[in-house]
């Protein structure tokens, strides 16, 4: 097809389509097409439906003398539950707290140019999220078998301080560093693919 003069002279980009009249005009073909109705009949009836399974459930539960739901009330406000709740909270915080601090921390030094700190990051990481942490629990609990004392002082001369394995890691303890380190081991990838995701761009915009 043979270009006119006109044609080439004519400027070309959005300012010239937003000028063109052929441009802004909508197409008849689509103004013609009818628009898609949601079916909203259809959806009040499966809220409904949903609801009334839900209620059914629920009357079911309420209504078996099977489940003896004086009992039930009884031992679940009793003071032993409560206890356990209150420290599987505490345990759950601490537990938080120590997985995003060593989190962070393994994370750049998984990032690091240094293969002394990459590596011991990888290693690290690969560990904790091997083993099975029922099994961890058990390491970390009976750790007074590998080192029966923990000292502070000189590497392979005297210690200052020193102090029993044994009365350092009890339950509470044991549980707290089991599920610290190791969900530690996963926060920190989590935390390097943030650092990943972000474009080359926005660092640079960010140091400047």
């Amino acid at each position: 097809m043979r270009r006119t003069r006109s044609d080439v002279d004519r400027p070309r980009g959005p300012a010239a389509l937003r000028n063109d009249p052929r441009a802004s005009a909508p197409d008849p073909a689509l103004l013609a097409m009818p628009r898609a109705r949601h079916p909203h009949h259809a959806r009040t009836v499966l809220a409904v439906i949903v609801v009334l399974a839900i209620a059914f459930v629920v009357q079911g539960l309420a209504r078996n003398q099977a489940l003896d739901w004086a009992t039930v009330r009884q031992y679940l406000f009793d003071s032993t539950v409560r206890q356990g709740l209150e420290r599987t909270l505490i345990i759950t915080v601490l537990a938080i707290v120590i997985a995003i601090v060593l989190g962070a921390v393994l994370a750049n030094m998984r990032l690091s140019r240094n293969p002394v700190l990459s590596g011991t990051a990888r290693l690290y990481v690969w560990f904790f999220r091997s083993i099975p942490l029922l099994v961890l629990l058990i390491l970390v609990y009976n750790m007074s078998l590998i080192y029966p004392q923990l000292g502070l002082g000189i590497p392979f001369g005297h210690q200052y301080v020193t102090v029993a394995t044994q009365t350092l890691v009890d339950p509470m303890f044991a549980a707290v560093a089991a599920f610290g380190l190791q969900q530690a081991a996963y926060t920190s990838e989590v935390l390097r693919a943030s650092i990943l995701s972000v474009p080359p761009g926005q660092r640079e915009a960010a140091v400047a």
